[in-house]
């Protein structure tokens, strides 16, 4: 890729300012873009390139033939499921401050959901593959504490029992169908809601640990493709200690086993002879 080509897409961005990414393709048409820039591989490349949300959301709205690439990275990995649900409709919803914990936003819905609601949340979720803090983080925990954990001026969303009777009463049987990668506690009606076909790594919080065990003889059917399971917890956090996991012999594909939990003869004479498991670590 030349130096000519980053310099005008680069200066393309600097003379817009950073709108809301939509998926359209509005923009200049694709005939203006210098020939090397058709190239799909070539406009996934520069997307893959940029690092950084805004930038992102620019880049979407430069023309056209960025729109989808941009897109795509942008909704790749969501931290914040709340701050996802934030992308639809302005009307749709509110934030309300909580007078007894100042740094604490609620998420809250003005209204139903309607039709149009869930086909444009259906196509901004069908580009999220991962939804949660990176795996890089080991003590993960809610979707919206760990990018303001260093910022004292941060907030943290939760969500209002609309927005969880809206999830749970959902019209579509999967709200991310291409999801790979599920980090971080969660509330619990949404534990649930988000287990899909295509899930490759889960993380199972103590906080979600009811709602996990009372999807646990369903779980190899909801998700059958696991890789990787890594239950959360925290000692000092946890009154009780996480009970053995009944369905892993199940998850034929699973290749890591880490966290803290109860482990009895049965699943210890499994992991023993399992050839497939490549981590294992068991947490006192």
């Amino acid at each position: 890729m030349s130096a000519q080509v980053f310099r005008a897409v680069r200066d393309r961005l600097r003379s817009r300012r950073a709108p809301i990414a939509e998926d359209h393709g509005g923009g200049p048409s694709n005939s203006e873009l210098h020939v090397w820039l058709r190239i799909p591989h070539i406009l996934d490349a520069i997307c893959a390139y940029v690092n950084d949300d805004s930038s992102l959301a620019r880049l979407a709205r430069v023309c056209r033939a960025f729109n989808e690439p941009a897109l795509s990275v942008l909704y790749a990995h969501i931290e914040d499921i709340l701050l996802f649900l934030q992308c639809l409709p302005r009307d749709l919803w509110t934030i309300k401050g909580l007078k007894k914990y100042k740094k604490y936003k609620e998420l809250r819905f003005r209204r139903k959901m309607t039709q149009r609601d869930w086909d444009i949340f259906a196509v901004k979720a069908a580009r999220v593959k991962a939804l949660g803090p990176p795996l890089s983080n080991p003590y993960r925990g809610l979707h919206c504490a760990p990018r303001y954990d260093n910022d004292p001026t941060g907030v943290l969303f939760v969500p209002h029992d609309s927005v969880l009777d809206a999830l749970t009463k959902r019209p579509i049987p999967i709200l991310f169908p291409n999801l790979r990668v599920l980090t971080g506690a969660l509330p619990n009606p949404l534990f649930s809601a988000l287990l899909s076909p295509q899930l490759r790594h889960l993380d199972v919080t103590h906080e979600n640990m009811e709602v996990f065990l009372n999807n646990e003889p369903s779980l190899p059917v909801l998700c059958p493709s696991i890789e990787s399971l890594h239950i959360l917890t925290f000692t000092g956090d946890v009154e009780k200690p996480f009970p053995t996991p009944r369905f892993i012999p199940q998850w034929s594909s699973l290749r890591s086993l880490t966290g803290s939990f109860c482990v009895d003869s049965a699943l210890l004479d499994y992991l023993r002879g399992c050839q497939n498991l490549d981590k294992l670590e068991l947490f006192p």
